[in-house]
């Protein structure tokens, strides 16, 4: 059995061919590494061109941009013929654009259009979208979003205007939540490439939304999913989840040992709702978890309680904690 080192990127491509390559792209990194911050000799995170750029050997290019908070479809070019190639798709507004995202809002309306100049600059930009209500249930609604033009943060802000602004986007009215729920599901260009992403979990049963601890243990598992191909992970150990420091809300962390899921427990008691929000997770994840009881915060790792929740796995199989590389 391997351990997945942080610069083992098995990177999750949705599309492939001789001009462009479309990413899946996760939470919470740029779509490109930030310039300035470099040339002022600050730290920064590879953006996912520069991770992809290292992975495969090539030089990419950039065609369009994802928000940090977004997830989806990103596309990039191989060469720069074809980067300008299908840049002037965006730019002569040939592509058409479909995204998911969730509000905690009540509507009013179940479809519309919003045309509201975006003021970018010092400048007023012509933009417009379409809004369709999808689903309403458990106390949010989900909506697809297909913008005709593309201006910065278009979507976030004619949702606001709309009065439905999306959950977790507290600098546009949003509800607070931990993460921003909003998804790149579809890019259709005129020459029938067609590019889809499977939004995260969430987005398919907004129930999950009304528990934070089990929506945070999707969501952190959703951007390794997303920055990893997971078909070539099942012999792979590495970290789901990580919050093994939240006292506020429920301490554990949660590793993939093979076709095993370890969830180690740092709270001083497992409940009966912790038994249901992680068999769901199990259901989720299509795999057994044993769950470790550490006591004392792991400092004593013999005093612990062990015990599995969904399938039961078929085999044991041994590795050594001292070779962990989270």
């Amino acid at each position: 059995m391997n351990f997945l080192r942080l610069n083992d990127y098995l990177l999750s491509v949705l599309f492939e061919d001789d001009e462009i390559l479309a990413i899946d792209k996760p939470y919470g990194i740029n779509s490109h590494t930030n310039e300035s911050k470099l040339e002022h000799g600050d730290f920064t995170q590879d953006g996912l061109i520069e991770m992809y750029e290292k992975n495969i050997g090539i030089k990419l290019y950039i065609i369009h941009r994802l928000d940090q908070t977004t997830t989806g479809v990103i596309v990039f070019g191989k060469s720069p013929e074809a980067a300008k190639k299908y840049a002037e798709f965006f730019f002569q507004r040939k592509v058409k654009k479909t995204y998911w995202f969730v509000t905690a809002a009540k509507s009013l309306k179940s479809e519309f259009e919003i045309d509201q100049v975006i003021v970018h600059k010092a400048r007023d930009l012509e933009a417009k979208t379409n809004f369709k209500i999808i689903k309403n249930e458990f106390g949010y609604e989900l909506w697809e979003a297909q913008p005709l033009t593309g201006r910065n943060h278009q979507i976030r802000i004619h949702a606001k205007a709309a009065l439905i602004p999306i959950l977790g986007d507290i600098k546009y009215g949003g509800h607070h939540y931990p993460f921003l729920c909003l998804h790149n599901k579809q890019i259709i260009f005129p020459n029938g490439v067609i590019i889809n992403s499977n939004p995260p979990h969430y987005f398919e049963n907004l129930k999950v939304l009304n528990n934070q601890i089990l929506a945070k243990s999707i969501f952190e598992t959703d951007r390794r999913q997303r920055l990893y191909s997971f078909s070539k992970l099942s012999d792979q150990c590495f970290r789901l989840v990580h919050n093994k420091n939240d006292l506020k809300s429920f301490a554990l962390t949660i590793d993939q040992f093979g076709e095993k899921i370890i969830l180690s427990c740092y709270d001083k008691e497992w409940s009966e709702a912790h038994q249901e929000i992680f068999s769901y997770y199990a259901q989720v994840m299509k795999k057994p978890i044993i769950v470790r009881m550490m006591h004392n915060r792991g400092k004593d790792p013999l005093n612990k309680s062990q015990f599995t929740i969904g399938l039961k796995p078929e085999n044991s199989s041994q590795v050594n904690e001292n070779q962990w590389i989270a």
